[in-house]
């Protein structure tokens, strides 16, 4: 995932609050509330930069995906954490 990447606690939290109090769209974080409201002064020049960012994180910069036997006939093992492995940003 594109920095910065929140831990996975404070996004259930989020969801969690919204199945009781219903928002069409909600931010998690202070990067998130930021690039909100950047996205709604200047659309295009956000979209332009999430999608370098987004191109350089999945496919310059991503590590290739360990080889496994698949979960279609049973589930795997691994890739079941909450988390997702991925180190915890303050935000």
């Amino acid at each position: 995932p594109i920095p910065p990447v929140y831990d996975a606690d404070k996004v259930v939290d989020v969801i969690v609050k919204l199945a009781t109090d219903p928002e069409d769209e909600v931010s998690v974080g202070a990067a998130g509330k930021f690039m909100t409201f950047a996205h709604q002064m200047a659309p295009g020049l956000v979209e332009a930069m999430m999608r370098r960012e987004t191109h350089k994180a999945e496919f310059e910069q991503a590590k290739p995906a360990q080889d496994t036997s698949g979960a279609v006939k049973e589930p795997t093992v691994s890739g079941t954490a909450v988390g997702g492995g991925y180190g915890k940003t303050k935000g």
